[in-house]
C-alpha cells in the first residue's frame, strides 16, 4: 500500500465531500430532525464502497470506459471547486433540507456520498489500488463522524464567517485537483480513441 496515494486520495475525497462546507446545511437539518453521526458515517461509507466495486459493472452495461467516466468526474470536481470558491448554492441543495428524514437521506446520501463524491471515487479508481481507496474512504467516514459529532462545538468556534473562509480555500485546491485529473484522463481517452 502506497501511503502517498492514500494521503492524496483522502485529501481529494475530503475536499469533494466537503463536510466542513456542508455544515450550514447539516445545522439546518439538525434543527428539523435527529442526525446520528454513526449512522451517517456507516451509510455513506457503504454507498461509496458499493459504488467502487459495482460502478464499473454498471458502466460496462452502457459500454463506458473508466477513462470516459474519469473525465466526466473531473469536470464535476472542477464544478464543485468553482461552486465552493464562489459560495454558490442551488435550489436542489436547499430542497434537500425541506423534508426531514433519517440519517441516510439527505445527509449520508446525497450530501456526503453524492454525485461528486461517487464520480471522484471512480476517477481515483483508475489511478490507485482498491485497498488504498477503501482506506481513504474509511478515513473520510471517520472524519465525517467526528465533524458531525462536534458540529455544535464547531459552530460556536468557527462561526459562519469561519466556515465560509474554509470553504473558499478548499474550493481553490479542489479546482486545481480537478484540472489535473481532467488533463491526465483526457490524454487517456484520446489514446483510447486513437
Amino acid at each position: 500500500m502506497n501511503l502517498l496515494h492514500v494521503f492524496s486520495a483522502t485529501l481529494t475525497l475530503f475536499m469533494v465531500i466537503d463536510v466542513i462546507g456542508s455544515l450550514p446545511m447539516i445545522f439546518n437539518i439538525q434543527s428539523q430532525t435527529q442526525v446520528n453521526p454513526g449512522k451517517v458515517s456507516i451509510y455513506s461509507g457503504l454507498v461509496m464502497i458499493l459504488f467502487l466495486f459495482f460502478g464499473s459493472t454498471i458502466f460496462s452495461m452502457f459500454n463506458i470506459e473508466p477513462a470516459h467516466f474519469a473525465v466526466a468526474g473531473s469536470l464535476l470536481i472542477i464544478f464543485f471547486g468553482i461552486k465552493m470558491m464562489f459560495g454558490l448554492h442551488f435550489d436542489y441543495e436547499k430542497n434537500q433540507t425541506s423534508d426531514p428524514s433519517s440519517s441516510f437521506f439527505p445527509v449520508a446520501f446525497p450530501l456526503i456520498a453524492g454525485p461528486g463524491t461517487l464520480s471522484t471515487i471512480m476517477s481515483l479508481r483508475s489511478q490507485i489500488e482498491y485497498s488504498e481507496l477503501i482506506t481513504s474512504i474509511i478515513i473520510n467516514c471517520l472524519i465525517v463522524f467526528l465533524v458531525i459529532s462536534s458540529s455544535d462545538w464547531i459552530k460556536q468556534k468557527l462561526g459562519q464567517s469561519g466556515i465560509v473562509i474554509v470553504e473558499r480555500v478548499f474550493g481553490v485546491i479542489l479546482l486545481s485537483i480537478g484540472i489535473k485529473m481532467f488533463i491526465s484522463n483526457l490524454i487517456a481517452v484520446i489514446n483510447y480513441v486513437l
